[in-house]
Parts: structure tokens; C-alpha cells; sequence
């Protein structure tokens, strides 16, 4: 009868010893840091996670670029995403704008303003509408930015 128990009993152990390695290493296997990898897996994994977290930020940029141009344009429509070429197109009509606004306000003050980064044409014999080209929409948004 003893030798009957023992045995049980080994059987036993025997049983819920290889059921907890089994839940353990599946339970470090899900994690991806106790995963056995080659050096070739882990640079992968390593470049994989770092693509990741620059599309991630890259996203974010573009959202609050976009979220900026949104309350300045209020013409874009908030219910569907913008395309590259919208984004483009109302982010020259705001350089474009800005650029007027700078060549009005040097014009009102006397030529007070002295940075002229903002404006390119520093000739001072030049009219607004001669420092300020009006966007093209016909030729299309590229045609405009090689303009500018």
C-alpha cells in the first residue's frame, strides 16, 4: 500500500511539475523578451520595433501639422483625411497668406519690419501684388511649388 501511494503521489508530482513548466515557458514564450533569438531575429525584431515607433511619431507629426492647418484653413473638411496634395495646396495658400500679410504690414509701417526671411523679394520698388503670386490652381499644386 505504501509503494501504491508513492507512486500516486510520484505521478503526481511528475504530472503538475510538467503541466507548470509547460504554462511557464508558454507564459515566457508570449513574451517577447525571454524568446530565444539569434542575433539576426533580435536586430530584425530591433529594426521592426524602431520602423514602428517612426511611423508612429511621423503619424503624429502629420496629424497635428494637420490639426494646425485645420484651424487655420477652416476649408478642409474634417470628416475625411486629407491627401498629400490637399495638405500641400492649403499649406502654400497659408505660406502665401503669410507672405502677404508680411508685405502689407512692412508697406504700413514705414518699412519698420527689417526681417525680410519671410518675404523673398526685398526689392523695395516692387508692389504687393508684384511680391505676392496669387496660387495657381489650374496647373496644379506641383507646377505652383515650383514656382514659389
Amino acid at each position: 500500500m505504501n509503494e501504491q501511494n508513492l507512486s500516486d503521489v510520484s505521478q503526481f508530482t511528475a504530472i503538475s511539475t510538467n503541466q507548470s513548466h509547460a504554462n511557464r515557458t508558454c507564459d515566457l514564450k508570449s513574451i517577447p523578451m525571454f524568446t530565444l533569438q539569434t542575433g539576426q531575429e533580435e536586430q530584425t525584431n530591433f529594426n521592426r520595433m524602431r520602423r514602428n515607433m517612426a511611423r508612429v511619431a511621423q503619424r503624429d507629426r502629420m496629424r497635428e501639422a494637420y490639426e494646425n492647418l485645420r484651424e487655420v484653413v477652416p476649408t478642409l473638411n474634417a470628416t475625411k483625411k486629407p491627401t498629400q496634395a490637399e495638405i500641400l495646396m492649403h499649406t502654400c495658400e497659408y505660406v502665401i497668406y503669410l507672405k502677404k500679410i508680411h508685405a502689407e504690414l512692412k508697406e504700413e509701417k514705414g518699412s519698420l519690419i527689417r526681417n525680410d526671411n519671410l518675404n523673398p523679394c526685398n526689392d523695395d520698388n516692387k508692389t504687393v501684388n508684384d511680391r505676392v503670386q496669387p496660387l495657381k490652381l489650374d496647373g496644379g499644386v506641383m507646377n505652383h511649388m515650383s514656382e514659389i
